[in-house]
């Protein structure tokens, strides 16, 4: 009916549009014009068509009831005249709005001469419109809303979105419809945005995974858009069209006429607005985008197929980024975006990726060795449906990639002969309901960008189930895809490791990838492992299993392997769904409480007392501290367990690399064994965490309650098991493993200059050279000892957090049950009690540099063309008070810096910045990354806007936008916990370091309401920070040079660049006794942290910051009106 209805309304439409020129909805003077022109009985008929038109159009607005029980959303859709279709959502408990348009147009829809507009659009649509001119504009509008925008392309689709404080919504909306009806695309910006995504794409080129991606694609037909550059660089986008004599900016424009038209769009707001009031909100602003003539129909790219049979059965050989081998496996497979009901890929992925015992993952890992991780990933579009098995190789695994598949099609042909297991495809249907009906909503900002990609493909029923439950089983759907599992479907891959220096075979054509640099060989499946199809293919259509099994017997042992380890077995029915939950302790009571964050994150946990039990083989537990709340302040049947052991500690005592890492490898060997006898438990949503380090254990639960005791016995058995027989079977594999990562840089480099900070200035850590170097010295009866030997035989602190869907008797229990279940082997001595002098560790103490540190060093990413630079001044110990203002400080900084090195300097695809905590102390940073100017050129525009354009921002702020700011600024800080995950991680961060400082975000709500937090003190409180009093800033710059490291810029070079960027003369002089002053490092690792910490013994400082977390406001602030936030923590020191 619903459907039946919509076709109605369609024609009613378009028989009424025939009558005239205007929309359903006519205003009364073009009614009046229309009466005139028409005849009597024409105007009857007419009007008639016009009343049913807008009664069909009202029923087009649909309620959208099929929702998690864990979502107290509502749901409206609707499509406007101009045949835009929107999506509201009423949140009434988020005082955040957000907005998104998903346009169904990609980079399939690229002009073959320009790949990558599609991209460029999307970059350029944020650079003004005709009602909205500045560049900078939007962001600007974003910075004092309280919000964050961003924007994604993929093959055929593209998606907006934006989130604000929901005062704003108006005018986020009337602003971001404006970026659909007149962008300027101004050629001003063309070369400097084509510069970003330039430097975008050169984060891709490092990513192992998109160079996999693009040879496959690169594979397809030639004529098929699959066969296609999508991301565009420098050349494609303007070296090459300039050259030919074509403005991009031009093309743009006619693409963008072509491709963004209402028909083709799909809108979606979130807020705490009604329903009605968000669809008025709409049509106001998006009814008038024009349904122009000349806007394409959406295209299929079905045609021409893009792996036709000669372009299939290949094996591709690749040189690597990574040390680590890999192989992926792809397989074509029909366009599955209409079986969403049935959702076939998903039982086929269960069966591919189970990783329980027995199990074709266990045997491939754990019996014979041969991978480190198993995934399965697909994409799907008009052209069809790509489906992926990515297997992480061993070294055993590289030497022998035909064995691996030998088991893995044999697996398969299992699958086959046994064909679809309904009693196990109907228990992920209930699996898959269960989770549905208590996922937790995502945020605005997430919830507005997920489903503007949902609208372009599922109907407006199933928008909110489509991607979650199986509502219909289809065996021969999953029968179908599976038969696509064939050799003569299939493309493999083997990228070798990035050390192979001969990675390619004898006589094999090497070619070069377009763009990527990349290179590699590409021969038939039959010439790179000869006979391997036909046995595979053989074995898939072979009635009875036997043969099989004595064929891949004999295979495996001829490579040397122990066949009788490698008789997979498919995956039963998936047991234990939770069925008729009690919700009794589901809602958190809420009594009248007068603090601000209880609105947010409901009442406070409270102290629980637990039984004292001090047994034989127990733990020494010298204090303990368990808090417990029943239920959530959001909707959810789970239970949250969270429980920390902590050591006793010498003061001073720091752990050695070594150490550290036997209890690395004991937790990594651990997880091995532990993972595949949770995997039946946890298949349903549920969760165990268990994580060992120098700081000690914590023991992580989320379940359903009825389930949670069984999770903690096995839990325990587990842990207790290996740490009294735990053997070294896998322990060079593990320490291989962990080599691999710690060589492997697949990251952006901007994130391993954040890790340096923290090997630089957090005491314990070290670097990753540091702990390369440990590894050949580390021994399989160290690593299994660790935990035992250097936290479990010491005194130790418990600290607990329960919360959820369970009462105070149950709670107790499930505590009591892990901390007494857990025992020490037998032997071990324990020190029941402490040193008067030991204490708890709650957080890593940071470094107090003596004067300014710089480390310049190569860019940790081969042959990445991007320098880094990243510039932090520290505050201190955070307070009350310098939260609060650093909050407010940040979101402003980070706005600064994007508008100015990102939109108008181009300098780099990385440009971002804001306040942040190391540990317990506060620090504002900035960091960008980009191939256009040196590292040190980089610091010093980072630095003119510290010096000069942001205090000037700050300066000039009048005093109704610093109230407008402080108004964003609660309502961020209040907006409530969309999920139960979010309250618990509120609550839990505090456990973590050791002190349930639950009232903190209440304290720092207060100053930040107060008279004392005012203008005055923002500007002041920046000029201490940047122009100290007395001495120097605390700045800490790393850099990385994506050449050889060059020498430092000479004075004279800085002051001119600083004077031509209009820094003043008193701020030029105070960086050039900086500079002067400057202690310069090659590395950031521990010999270097000795190194600041030696300087500053030498001038008579500690060193360390205090190691205090403060949780109340400073009495003086209570007193007076406070200096500066820098000068109070300094007198506070």
């Amino acid at each position: 009916l619903k459907f039946a209805r919509r076709a109605r309304y369609r024609i009613l439409r378009q028989s009424a549009l025939s009558c005239t020129s205007e929309t359903v909805w006519m205003s009364p003077s073009s009614l009046a014009l229309f009466k005139m022109a028409k005849g009597a009985r024409q105007f009857v008929v007419c009007t008639l068509l016009i009343f049913f038109a807008s009664q069909a159009s009202r029923l087009e607005v649909l309620e959208l009831e099929d929702k998690p029980r864990a979502d107290g959303r509502r749901y409206q859709f609707a499509e406007l005249p101009n045949g835009l279709q929107v999506l509201n959502i009423q949140d009434l408990s988020s005082k955040k709005s957000a907005i998104s348009m998903g346009v169904k147009a990609g980079s399939f829809d690229d002009p073959k001469d320009l790949p990558g507009l599609a991209h460029f659009c999307e970059h350029m649509l944020f650079l003004g419109t005709r009602k909205h001119p500045e560049a900078t504009g939007f962001m600007d509008f974003i910075a004092r809303s309280g919000g964050q925008t961003n924007a994604y392309t993929n093959k055929e689709l593209t998606v907006y979105y934006a989130d604000f404080m929901s005062d704003a919504t108006a005018e986020g909306m009337e602003r971001f419809a404006d970026f659909f009806r007149a962008p300027l695309f101004s050629k001003e910006f063309t070369e400097k945005e084509v510069h970003a995504i330039d430097s975008e794409h050169q984060k891709n080129v490092q990513d192992p995974s998109r160079r996999v991606l693009q040879v496959i694609q690169m594979l397809a037909d030639p004529n098929s858009r699959v066969n296609h550059f999508s991301t565009g660089n420098y050349e494609t986008l303007f070296t090459n069209p300039t050259s030919a004599g074509t403005d991009p900016v031009d093309a743009l424009k006619i693409y963008f006429k072509d491709r963004y038209c209402p028909k083709q769009m799909r809108m979606v707001s979130v807020g705490p607005q009604g329903l009605h009031e968000q669809l008025q909100l709409t049509k106001k602003h998006f009814a008038d985008l024009e349904q122009r003539a000349e806007c394409l129909p959406r295209s299929t790219f079905a045609s021409p197929p893009p792996f036709p049979p000669e372009r299939l059965m290949k094996w591709v050989v690749m040189e690597g980024s990574a040390p680590q081998a890999q192989l992926w496996l792809y397989f074509p497979m029909p366009d599955t975006r209409q079986d969403f009901l049935s959702r076939p890929l998903v039982y086929i992925n269960h069966v591919l990726t189970y990783a329980g015992e027995g199990s074709i993952t266990s045997v491939l890992k754990e019996a014979l060795g041969l991978v480190s991780e198993v995934k399965s990933m697909s994409e799907t579009s008009s052209a069809g449906t790509g489906y992926y098995l990515y297997f992480g190789l061993t070294p055993t695994g590289a030497k022998h990639p035909e064995i691996l598949l030998d088991v893995l099609f044999s697996y398969i042909a299992r699958l086959k002969e046994h064909e679809v297991d309904m009693d196990l495809y109907d228990s992920i249907s209930k699996a898959l309901e269960l989770k549905f009906n208590w996922t937790q909503p995502a945020s605005p900002g997430k919830t507005v960008e997920d489903y503007a990609e949902r609208m372009t493909r599922l109907p407006p029923e199933f928008l909110i189930s489509g991607d979650t439950r199986v509502d219909k089983l289809r065996p021969d759907k999953v029968a179908q895809l599976m038969g696509k599992l064939e050799p003569s479907n299939l493309i493999g891959v083997l990228v070798r490791p990035s050390s192979d220096v001969h990675p390619f075979p004898a006589n094999a054509k090497v070619q070069t990838l377009p763009y990527y640099n990349l290179k590699y060989a590409v021969t038939p499946l039959s010439v790179a492992l000869p006979g391997s199809a036909q046995r595979w293919t053989s074995w898939l259509h072979m009635k009875g299993p036997a043969t099989t099994a004595q064929q891949l017997s004999t295979r495996l042992r001829s490579a040397g392997f122990d066949p009788s380890v490698a008789a997979a077995k498919p995956p039963g029915p998936i047991e234990g769904i939770v069925q008729n939950l009690s919700t009794k302790h589901m809602h958190v009571d809420s009594p009248v409480v007068h603090a601000a964050s209880a609105k947010v994150y409901g009442p406070q946990p409270s102290l629980m007392v637990l039984p004292t039990k001090n047994m034989d083989r127990r733990l020494a537990l010298h204090s303990s501290k368990v808090w417990f709340r029943s239920g959530w302040k959001t909707t959810s049947p789970m239970v949250s367990l969270d429980i920390f052991l902590r050591p006793y500690v010498a003061k001073g005592a720091q752990m050695s690399v070594l150490d550290q890492l036997c209890i690395s490898l004991h937790n990594s060997l651990l997880i091995k064994v532990m993972t595949p006898k949770l995997v039946d438990m946890t298949v349903t949503g549920q969760s165990v965490k268990l994580a060992e380090s120098k700081d000690g254990l914590q023991f992580s639960f989320t379940a359903f309650a009825p389930v949670l005791p069984q999770l903690i016995d096995k839990v325990v058995l587990e842990f207790n098991e290996f740490n009294a027989n735990g053997t070294a079977r896998h322990f060079n594999r593990t320490v291989e493993e962990l080599r691999e990562l710690l060589q492997t840089h697949s990251q952006m480099p901007a994130h391993y200059a954040f890790q340096d900070r923290k090997a630089l200035l957090s005491d314990g850590h070290f670097s990753a050279k540091e702990q390369l170097a440990a590894l050949q010295k580390l021994e399989p009866r160290s690593v299994l000892t660790a935990v035992t030997r250097l936290l479990l035989s010491r005194p130790l602190s418990l600290d607990a957090l329960v919360m959820g869907n369970m009462g105070t008797e149950q709670a107790e229990a499930a505590v009591t049950q892990l901390s007494s279940g857990i025992l020490l082997p037998r032997g071990v001595h324990v020190a029941s009690e402490p040193q008067s002098s030991d204490y708890v560790r709650k957080f890593d103490e940071i470094v107090d540099p003596a004067r300014p540190v710089e480390v310049r060093s190569k860019n940790p990413r081969t042959g990445d063309p991007n320098d880094v630079a990243y510039v932090s001044i520290t505050l201190g110990v955070a307070t009350v008070e310098s939260r609060a203002i650093a909050f407010m400080l940040s979101r402003m900084l980070k706005t600064k810096l994007y508008t100015q090195l990102r939109t108008q300097e181009q300098l780099g695809y990385v440009v971002t910045g804001g306040s942040g905590l190391l540990s317990n102390v506060q620090y504002m940073a900035a960091i960008v990354q980009g191939s256009v100017r040196s590292a040190d050129e980089m610091e010093l525009a980072v630095e003119s806007v510290f010096l000069k354009s942001f205090p000037e921002q700050l300066q000039n702020m009048t005093e109704e936008e610093f109230q407008m700011q402080k108004k964003t600024l609660m309502e961020e800080l209040l907006q409530p916990a969309a999920s139960f995950a979010e309250e618990e991680t509120h609550f839990r961060s505090h456990i973590e370091q050791g002190d349930a400082c639950f009232g903190l975000l209440d304290e720092v709500l207060s100053f930040a309401n107060s008279s004392k937090f005012t203008r005055t003190l923002l500007v002041d409180s920046w000029a201490q920070l940047m122009s100290p009093g007395k001495g120097l800033r605390k700045k800490v710059s790393i850099k990385y040079f994506a050449n050889e490291v060059p020498q430092r810029l000479n004075a004279s070079k800085v002051a001119s660049i600083l004077s031509g960027r209009g820094v003043a003369e008193k701020h030029v002089s105070q960086l050039a006794k900086e500079r002067a002053d400057t202690l310069v490092l090659g590395n950031a690792d521990s010999a270097a942290r000795d190194a600041i910490l030696s300087d500053a013994s030498g001038r008579g400082l500690e060193g360390f910051f205090p190691a205090d977390f403060l949780c109340h406001a400073s009495p003086e602030s209570a007193r007076e009106v406070p200096r500066s936030f820098l000068r109070k923590a300094q007198a506070r020191k």
